[in-house]
């Protein structure tokens, strides 16, 4: 493991789009840094505190920049030591994207790791379903990727409250829902919904996590971004990141 103090973030740092890094994009840069550039390597949090290179980062440490990192996935509490952090791979893959040469990521590298992951899949369709996605991935099709990935971790959420939640997600729906849908029965009584209401009714049931939640809504954001001609730009590293979070944190969670 790499001294923290031995760390040049400074220079680090350098190779970073500062102008545009928020408050936890900062956090996650010192973090990543303080680490040797790796992922998994625990470090510090009141190091990074300690650390904070005000004059360069044009800011103050604030203690929100820990958590909001973390209700990203960027960063994850140790295991062994609540007091450290640890960087993801996919908070490496948002720090590549800030880089002032904004290299995309190793197509071939990352099918590697989604493919791996792929196998982790217990359910035999939905294992042909993201392996579909993922050829989208290895040829550049970003959007066809995305919006595979989102249809995919929905109708795995949806089946997940039908099998497993279901009493949960109807007593929450009764309470808040709407003229039209008191109770869902089937598969199909979800496409009443929006699925903006459907993510909030889960979170309202204690079925997902509050961070999910999060992760939900603004990979949703992405897709609707992704699912429409627009100009806005789907890149490797987006679509890396959002990939990476969707399996990690709720294909493979519930």
């Amino acid at each position: 493991m790499q001294k923290e103090n031995s760390v040049d973030i400074v220079g680090y740092l350098s190779t970073l789009r500062l102008a545009e890094l928020k408050g936890e994009e900062k956090f996650l840069a010192i973090a990543f840094a303080m680490a040797g550039q790796q992922t998994g390597i625990p470090v510090r949090t009141h190091n990074i505190k300690d650390s904070w290179p005000q004059h360069t980062l044009s800011s103050r440490y604030s203690p929100v920049f820990y958590p909001g990192a973390k209700s990203k996935s960027w960063v994850l509490k140790d295991r062994k030591d609540t007091k450290s952090c640890v960087v993801t791979q996919a908070g490496a893959t948002h720090l590549a994207s800030l880089s002032k040469t904004g290299v995309e990521p190793e197509r071939t590298q990352v099918t590697k790791k989604l493919s791996d992951l792929v196998q982790k899949i217990k359910d035999p369709q939905e294992r042909l379903f993201l392996e579909e996605a993922i050829r989208c991935y290895q040829v550049g099709a970003y959007r066809a990727t995305v919006v595979m990935l989102w249809v995919l971790t929905m109708d795995h959420l949806q089946k997940h409250i039908l099998s497993d939640h279901l009493s949960e997600f109807n007593k929450v729906l009764a309470t808040h829902g709407d003229k039209k849908m008191k109770s869902i029965g089937f598969y199909d009584d979800f496409s009443e919904l929006k699925e903006t209401r459907v993510i909030e009714l889960i979170r309202n049931a204690g079925i997902i996590s509050n961070d999910v939640r999060k992760i939900l809504d603004e990979k949703l954001g992405i897709r609707n971004s992704a699912g429409h001609p627009s100009g806005v730009t789907i890149s490797g590293h987006k679509t890396t990141e959002f990939a990476l979070d969707l399996i990690e944190n709720v294909l493979l969670k519930y």
